[in-house]
């Protein structure tokens, strides 16, 4: 136990003094480190780090943004404040009334408000184990050099070998703890090694390629086009594109209708299964079918509308499974369409659930215009009705990668406009005005229709899938979280206004802000 425990103490060490000498090219440091004694002695300090980063300009980056990142790279962190309330607020400085107003502005144990008028509300903290190495410590460092280090000059590089390791032990950024405290206080030598778990006919809604090409057309600067309506019939499975659509009671009618299921009853997304995104479902509205493909498999089709028995399925059994902590009531399809999924995943055990049609699931997002939340009838998608996205503003986002590309000499994967674009897994996609305009809308009309704005949504690892091929990269999160900072924002929620139900989008309306 002794040799583990200088074996993890001296990689610790490691990135701690490596981080501590990281400076932006103004000076300014790039991490703020909390510890008690400056790794000197292996007895009262373990192999982990704790710390916050900073901008070139001063502010905290948020510890969910650089998570988000990190899950990019294969590193696995913890934030938050690790059930220690106490050594949050004493190296954060919160006050007991910061802690009451964080409460009351919402933030709860285990979320992603890691930043309230500026300032954290947690840290990150980096572990190493008996089984970590030098490298893993130098790939870490290099991490945070490639995605938070503000510089002209050269980046440093981490590639010395354990005999070319030399320490030295006074460090300004390094937040070592020096309160006095009374008997019945907090004592300096702080715990911070607790967990934290913290229509009518077909034909209507098929995707015409020449509609596409037409309503794609460069727009006049004050006019702004629908130019695709994508629907996801399956939760995290590929795009249904039409050309026009029914609006329901929860967005697109069908959209996100069903998803997949482990054995064990868990909803699947990309994240963990990037060969979803191959599964390409299509609905048949005259037939009333839904039918997925998947590769040189031949194809399945269910029918949109589950009866108490059918001819794959002894008996249609309610499922319990959670979206994003809620609780959801959904009904098998059957085992004939299982087993074509999990033969198409490799996944043995996998279910199709379908929402069920009274299932009640609200959405917690607030309203643009007045900061209310509405409560509007949720699908199975993560947070909103639909997703709107600008193609303009994608466009500026493959600006910016091509040209961190061509600075950073990158090779880097080659990422096409229309190849961005779907990768947000956008509903509503326009064209026409200026890059992130979309920000700022609170009322929206899209043809007849008028839609409220609930703010942006926050993006995480499954945009660096390419939508095509299931391949993941680094990009468009990385250029993402430089460009647009603290939670990573691209494209908006919106949801249904009132009296929308049955009405119809079409490719090519006119997008109005109200």
């Amino acid at each position: 136990m002794e040799r583990i425990s200088g074996h993890t103490f001296y990689i610790a060490k490691y990135f701690h003094h490596k981080l501590a000498h990281l400076r932006h090219s103004n000076g300014v440091n790039v991490a703020e480190i909390y510890t008690n004694g400056n790794f000197k002695d292996p007895e009262t300090q373990g192999g982990v780090v704790n710390f916050n980063l900073f901008r070139a300009n001063g502010d905290y980056i948020g510890f969910a943004e650089v998570d988000r990142l990190a899950q990019l790279y294969n590193i696995h962190l913890r934030t938050g404040c690790f059930c220690n309330i106490g050594a949050c607020q004493m190296f954060l400085k919160i006050s007991s009334e910061d802690i009451k107003s964080n409460l009351q502005a919402g933030h709860v144990c285990g979320d992603d408000r890691d930043l309230i008028n500026g300032r954290p509300t947690g840290s990150i903290r980096i572990s190493f184990g008996y089984m970590s190495t030098l490298q893993d410590a130098q790939h870490c460092l290099k991490f945070i050099v490639e995605n938070f280090l503000e510089t002209a000059n050269p980046k440093p590089v981490f590639t010395e070998k354990w005999d070319e390791v030399q320490f030295e032990d006074e460090f300004e950024n390094s937040y070592e703890v020096k309160l006095e405290m009374k008997s019945n206080e907090l004592k300096d030598n702080v715990n911070m090694d607790t967990d934290h778990r913290g229509s009518e006919c077909t034909n209507i809604g098929l995707y015409s390629m020449s509609q596409m090409t037409q309503a794609v057309s460069p727009c006049l600067d004050n006019v702004i086009i629908l130019t695709n309506i994508c629907l996801y019939p399956v939760k995290s499975c590929a795009a249904f594109k039409v050309s026009e659509w029914e609006i329901g009671p929860r967005g697109l009618l069908f959209d996100r209708n069903w998803m997949i299921v482990s054995e064990n009853g868990v909803a699947i997304s990309q994240k963990r299964e990037p060969n979803l995104c191959l599964i390409k479902p299509s609905l048949d509205l005259l037939q009333q079918t839904l039918t997925l493909s998947y590769k040189d498999m031949k194809p399945v089709t269910i029918p949109l509308y589950r009866e108490e028995k059918d001819s794959h399925s002894s008996a249609a059994m309610s499922c319990t499974s959670k979206i994003c902590g809620d609780r959801v009531l959904g009904t098998d399809c059957g085992d004939h369409v299982s087993d074509w999924i999990s033969e198409a995943l490799g996944r043995p055990g996998c279910r199709l659930i379908q929402q069920n049609n009274n299932h009640i699931r609200t959405s917690k997002l607030k309203d643009k215009e007045n900061d209310i939340t509405k409560e509007e009838n949720l699908s199975l998608s993560n947070e909103s009705q639909y997703l709107l996205i600008s193609r303009p503003s994608v466009q500026e986002l493959l600006s910016k990668i091509k040209e961190r590309q061509s600075n950073e000499n990158e090779a880097g994967e080659q990422i096409d406009l229309e190849n961005l674009v779907h990768r947000f897994r956008a509903n509503l996609i326009v064209d026409g005005g200026i890059g992130y305009e979309e920000d700022s809308w609170e009322k929206i009309q899209i043809g007849r229709h008028r839609f409220m704005g609930q703010g942006g949504c926050t993006r995480c690892q499954m945009i660096c899938l390419d939508q095509e091929t299931g391949q993941r990269s680094k990009e468009p999160l990385r250029t993402l979280a430089v460009s647009r900072g603290r939670k990573i924002p691209f494209g908006i929620h919106v949801r249904n206004d009132a009296h929308a139900e049955g009405a119809r989008l079409r490719v090519g309306d006119i997008l109005q802000l109200v």
